[in-house]
């Protein structure tokens, strides 16, 4: 059987000076083994989005919805942070993170809490910039956007993360889509696209 693998920020605790408040986040790159089945996550609901037929909905328990499609395989994960993983196979995957934080964080706030984004985007091995990182308003909350290239641990591989920090006062709120190797990146954008773009606050 093979293996299944993501490489997905997990795990480091990092600090971030916001006008004299430290916010405790997770985010070290880790590259875990095939779940536990008996970890749990959240139980998925359906919910009215204008995505398409073949997506099925979830509802977070932190107050937002999105939609991703129905034939990738929910996994289960042991990280109490990490409230889905859902992929299409054994490499390509996307996964939502709620991590609370110590301080509120609104637009005010995006160019000081960069430091912290950058600080998790960097601490995967072999990451490599794909532009800029964007600020983003999605779904009514600010956040940034990072398209990055990353080393496999396992094969050496470079894939491409699709990575997006949202804030919502004391939490932030974190996408991770996978593409691996990064060739498969083009075919998978626009999927990847769909998913980001039914995100909403519960009952928006």
């Amino acid at each position: 059987m093979i293996s299944k693998r993501w490489m997905i920020p997990a795990g480091l605790a990092g600090l971030v000076s916001l006008g004299g408040a430290a916010a405790v986040v997770g985010g070290n790159a880790v590259t875990p083994s095939k779940p536990s089945a008996t970890a749990s996550l959240p139980a998925a609901s359906p919910v009215a989005t204008t995505s398409p037929a073949d997506f099925v909905g979830f509802n977070d328990e932190a107050g937002f919805a999105l939609s991703y499609p129905g034939n990738w395989e929910r996994v289960p994960a042991a990280d109490p942070q990490v409230h889905l993983l859902v992929a299409p196979n054994d490499r390509d995957s996307f996964q939502l993170r709620v991590v609370p934080l110590n301080t509120q964080i609104g637009e005010g706030e995006l160019t000081a809490v960069k430091t912290l984004t950058d600080q998790v985007v960097t601490s995967g091995e072999g990451v490599q910039p794909v532009g800029d990182a964007r600020q983003i308003n999605m779904g009514g909350l600010p956040g940034w956007h990072y398209l990055y290239r990353f080393n496999d641990r396992a094969t050496g591989e470079a894939g491409i993360h699709s990575h997006y920090f949202l804030f919502r006062g004391d939490k932030m709120i974190t996408f991770v889509f996978q593409a691996l190797p990064e060739t498969s990146f083009d075919a998978l954008a626009p999927v990847f696209d769909k998913i980001a773009s039914t995100f909403r606050l519960a009952g928006g």
